[in-house]
């Protein structure tokens, strides 16, 4: 694949950081990255496969009104495949894959979807073994009362009555929606009620959209998040909940799981600082929630800007604050209900095998009257493998840029000239002057 001016562009200016700070591990890893850029391209994506209709479970809904929401879509490259597989069993997980090019994914479906745990252990295999594999898993939705409205969940006192946490492995899923192309695919996974919650009552749902693309391009919704060979975009909204308190606020926990053990995968969150805003008027931070990997772009990250909109529409009227917390060694137990992870990982997701990691974030910000003032609450961020995405300042930017400093300084510089000039001028003036002045010839 061509690599792409965009990439080039980043590539280019963190080999320049590396450089600067004689990180020589860095350089190298880079440049490995880079070989595997020229080498990759996920452009052609394949017809999205959901549970059998042939299989009773995959038509109905469940004893409790759920269904179970399985979709697959495979991306293939040049010399790699990636294999999307996202789910709403248990809890919702997408789980991403890359294998060689000639590797498919098979299901067997009835021990997936067994009520016995144990059989749903490695129901989900490859033809052939990934060589790099990752999660995002989203697991609680927690609701707290903002009494000082502070916009700060760590401000509230825990354990207290001012929490209400929404195990997500507890709700009601209605039967997803898609809609794809040829280079788009997108698929959506809506909560409708809880068996354990009042949240849902009347209207409310949550929902979460997964948007795969099949080319470099930005998403055409605010906060316009660039999407590239290895990404894919999620859309969290929250329609119309019933809060339990008249300050509520909302939050989410989500897990990163990368098959790589932690201590070769350290993860942490970084914070990148713009001076454009071109493609998010008024927001010039980007956050990077990376694990580093190893040299052969075996890396996932989790990549948002600290945005989030309180209407429908997303627009800079409605934008709202994203606050994140510091991330949380953790595990995730078989009693969390983490199916699908199950499903492949199997006995290693408890054993220490893998990176796993949480990290919290809340929605709102002091003085917007809380999430009931709107009801309504929507954040889109992205996930992928390798190099996250940067924002570059746009050739306009730096047209307008440039225009703006540069014509000041050139009037500056020309009415210096101006003023060298006529000084100098007056200077010969004056010297012919007393030159020439009049004088009495002798007599």
């Amino acid at each position: 694949m061509r690599m792409t001016d965009v990439w080039k562009r980043d590539f280019s200016i963190q080999l320049l950081e590396c450089a600067l700070h004689n990180n020589f591990p860095c350089c190298q890893m880079l440049f490995q990255k880079y070989l595997h850029e020229l080498n990759s391209s996920w452009n052609k994506l394949h017809t999205t496969l959901f549970c059998p209709t042939e299989i009773p479970e995959c038509q109905q809904p469940d004893d409790n009104g759920s269904y179970t929401n399985v979709a697959y879509t495979r991306a293939d490259g040049a010399t790699n495949t990636l294999h999307y597989v996202y789910s709403s069993r248990g809890l919702p997980t997408l789980l991403v894959a890359r294998t060689g090019l000639k590797s498919n994914m098979t299901v067997d479906w009835k021990s997936f979807l067994s009520s016995n745990y144990s059989d749903v252990k490695n129901s989900v295999t490859f033809t052939q073994k990934p060589d790099y594999a990752y999660a995002v898993v989203f697991t609680k939705l927690y609701e707290y009362d903002d009494i000082e409205d502070t916009a700060d969940m760590e401000k509230v006192p825990a354990n207290s009555s001012l929490w209400i946490t929404h195990e997500l492995s507890d709700v009601i899923w209605e039967n997803s929606s898609v809609d794809f192309t040829q280079r788009l695919h997108t698929f959506n996974f809506s909560v409708v009620t809880s068996s354990s919650s009042l949240m849902f009552n009347g209207n409310g749902s949550l929902s979460f959209t997964l948007t795969i693309q099949g080319k470099d391009t930005r998403n055409s919704i605010l906060p316009h998040l660039a999407f590239n060979a290895n990404t894919s975009q999620f859309d969290v909204r929250m329609i119309g909940l019933e809060p339990a308190f008249n300050s509520s606020r909302f939050g989410l926990e989500i897990h990163l799981v990368t098959s790589l053990p932690e201590d070769t995968n350290r993860m942490d969150i970084r914070t990148h600082k713009s001076i454009d805003d071109e493609h998010s008027p008024g927001t010039f931070e980007m956050l990077d929630w990376t694990s580093e990997g190893d040299l052969q772009m075996k890396g996932a990250f989790v990549q948002w800007k600290p945005v989030c909109y309180s209407q429908f529409d997303y627009n800079t009227r409605s934008a709202s604050k994203v606050k994140h917390y510091d991330l949380q060694n953790t595990t995730l137990a078989l009693n969390a209900h983490p199916l699908l992870l199950y499903a492949y990982f199997g006995d290693s997701l408890s054993d220490g095998s893998l990176g796993v990691k949480a990290l919290n974030v809340s929605y709102g910000i002091i003085g917007d009257k809380f999430y009931a003032h709107t009801g309504y609450t929507g954040w889109m961020f992205s996930v992928g493998s390798g190099l996250p995405p940067s924002d570059m300042v746009s050739l306009l930017v730096i047209l307008v840029i440039s225009i703006g400093l540069g014509i000041p300084v050139l009037l500056i510089a020309f009415g210096g000239i101006t003023m060298c000039v006529k000084r100098r001028r007056d200077q010969r003036d004056s010297l012919y002057s007393d030159i020439s002045s009049p004088y009495t010839p002798i007599q």
